[in-house]
C-alpha cells in the first residue's frame, strides 16, 4: 500500500479519494435505486397477476349474469335478437377466460373449467333455440302453427258437418291444448288424447259418409301428430333448458373460487412484499449510514498519508536547528509523490549536514593534535598527540571511503536508468548523458580512493 501510495502525485490522491468517495455513494445511490426498482416490479407483478385475476373473475361474472339475463328473456319472448345477444355475451365471456388463463398457472386450470362449462352453457342455449324454431317460435310457424292450422280446419269442418256432439268435444280438446301450452302439465296430453278419442269414436259413428269420416279421421290424427310432436319439442327444450341452467351452475362457483383464491394470493402476496420492501428499506438506511464513515475514513486514511511525513519532516527540521539528528524519512526512491521528494531533499540535507559536521568534528581534532603535537614538551604528551592524530586522520579517511561507496552507487544507479532509457528514441540522448555523469562519478570516486 505505501508502494503504491508513493507512486502517486499528492493531486492524483486527492483525486482518487475523492473518486472514491464519488464510487461510494454512486454505489449507495444504485443500491437504493436497485431496491427501488425490485419493490416496484414485485408490485407491478402483484399488480399484473393477482389484480388481473381480480379484473377478468368480476368481468367473467358480469358477461355470464348478462348472458343468463338475455338467455331467460329469450325463453320468456322467443326473440331472435336476444339470441344473437347471448351468442354476443357468451363469445365476451370467452375472451375473458383466455386473457384469465394467460395470468398464471392456477389462473389457467380455473379459465379451462370455465371455458368448457360456458362452451356447453352456449351450446345447449343454440340447441334451444334450434328446438325452439322447430315448434314455433310464435303462434304460426313451426309445430305450434301446423297444429292450429290443422285444429282449424277440423273446427271449420265440424261447423259446416254439424254432427251432434261434435263441437263441443273439440272445443274441450283446444282448452286442455291451451291448458298444457299455459302450465306445461303432462295431465293436460292425456285429456287431449282421451278427448281425440272420443271425437274419433263421434265421427265413426256419425251419419257421415265414409270418405267425410276419413277426412274428418285424417284431420284429427294429423292435429294430435303436430301436437304430440310440439309435446316432446316442449320435453327436449325443458332437458335442454336445465342442462344450460346446469353449465351456469357449475361456472358460477369456478369463478368465486378464482376471486377467493385470488384475493387470498394478493393479501399474502402484498404482506411478502411489504416485508420485503421494508427490509430493503432497512439495508437502504443502513448503506447510507455506513457510506459517509466509509468516506470519511477514506478521506482521514488519505489526509493521514500525506499529513504524517510532513510533520514528520517538520520535526526534524526543527531539530535541525538545534542538533544533529540521525533519524531519517521513510522514502521510496522511486516514488512519484511530492511528499516522497519532500523527504528525499530532507534526508539529503540531513546526510549533507551529518557529513560536514563529522568532516568538521574530524578536522577540528585533527587541527587540536596538530597543535597539542607542536606544544609537546616530553614524548608522552608527543605520543598522546600522536594516536589522537591519527585517530582524527582515519575517521575522515573512513568519511572519504562512505562517501566513495555512495558514489560508485550513484553511478551504478546512473548506468541502470540509461539502460532503460536507452530502449526509446527520445531517450537515446538522455542515456548517453546519464553514462558521462556516472562515469565522472567513477572518476571521483577513483580520486578519493587515491587513484
Amino acid at each position: 500500500m505505501k508502494q503504491l501510495a508513493s507512486r502517486l502525485r499528492i493531486g492524483e490522491k486527492i483525486v482518487l479519494g475523492f473518486g472514491a468517495i464519488g464510487l461510494i455513494f454512486l454505489g449507495v445511490i444504485g443500491y437504493y435505486q436497485v431496491n427501488l426498482r425490485e419493490s416496484v416490479n414485485a408490485y407491478q407483478e402483484l399488480a399484473r397477476v393477482y389484480g388481473a385475476r381480480q379484473v377478468h373473475a368480476f368481468a367473467i361474472e358480469r358477461q355470464l349474469l348478462a348472458m343468463r339475463s338475455t338467455a331467460d328473456r329469450f325463453l320468456l319472448t322467443r326473440d331472435p335478437a336476444l339470441a344473437e345477444e347471448t351468442r354476443l355475451h357468451a363469445g365476451a365471456l370467452g375472451a375473458e377466460t383466455e386473457a384469465l388463463a394467460l395470468t398464471d398457472q392456477a389462473s389457467a386450470e380455473t379459465a379451462a373449467a370455465i371455458s368448457a362449462a360456458a362452451d356447453d352453457f352456449a351450446s345447449r342455449f343454440d340447441a334451444i333455440v334450434r328446438a325452439w324454431r322447430i315448434r314455433g317460435l310464435d303462434e304460426g310457424s313451426g309445430l305450434q302453427g301446423a297444429f292450429r292450422d290443422a285444429v282449424h280446419e277440423l273446427e271449420d269442418r265440424v261447423q259446416r258437418q254439424q254432427v251432434p256432439g261434435l263441437e263441443p268435444a273439440v272445443l274441450q280438446m283446444r282448452r286442455r291444448e291451451k291448458d298444457y301450452l299455459l302450465r306445461s302439465d303432462a295431465d293436460y296430453v292425456a285429456m287431449v288424447d282421451a278427448i281425440g278419442a272420443d271425437i274419433e269414436a263421434r265421427i265413426q259413428a256419425s251419419p257421415l259418409p265414409t270418405d267425410e269420416r276419413s277426412a274428418f279421421s285424417a284431420l284429427l290424427a294429423r292435429y294430435l301428430r303436430d301436437f304430440h310432436a310440439l309435446v316432446e319439442q316442449n320435453a327436449q327444450i325443458e332437458q335442454l333448458t336445465a342442462a344450460m341452467y346446469e353449465a351456469a351452475v357449475r361456472i358460477t362457483p369456478l369463478v368465486e373460487t378464482n376471486l377467493a383464491s385470488a384475493m387470498a394470493a394478493m393479501q399474502e402476496r402484498s404482506a411478502a412484499v411489504a416485508e420485503t420492501s421494508a427490509e430493503r428499506a432497512r439495508w437502504s438506511m443502513i448503506v447510507a449510514a455506513i457510506a459517509p464513515v466509509l468516506g470519511f475514513l477514506l478521506a482521514l486514511v488519505i489526509t493521514s498519508r500525506i499529513v504524517r511525513p510532513v510533520r514528520r519532516m517538520a520535526e526534524l527540521l526543527d531539530r535541525l536547528t538545534r542538533e544533529h539528528p540521525r533519524e531519517r524519512i521513510e522514502t521510496n526512491p522511486y516514488g512519484r509523490d511530492e511528499v516522497n521528494a519532500m523527504g528525499i531533499a530532507v534526508n539529503t540535507l540531513l546526510d549533507h549536514k551529518t557529513r560536514f559536521f563529522d568532516w568538521w568534528r574530524s578536522s577540528m581534532q585533527e587541527t587540536i593534535a596538530c597543535r597539542d603535537l607542536g606544544r609537546a614538551e616530553d614524548d608522552d604528551e608527543r605520543v598522546r598527540a600522536a594516536l589522537e592524530l591519527n585517530r582524527a586522520t582515519d575517521a575522515k579517511l573512513t568519511q572519504l571511503a562512505a562517501e566513495r561507496e555512495r558514489l560508485i552507487t550513484k553511478a551504478q544507479r546512473l548506468d541502470q536508468l540509461a539502460t532503460n532509457a536507452a530502449g526509446t528514441s527520445l531517450g537515446r540522448t538522455a542515456s548517453a548523458e546519464l553514462r558521462t555523469i556516472a562515469g565522472d562519478l567513477r572518476t571521483l570516486a577513483g580520486m578519493l580512493e587515491g587513484r
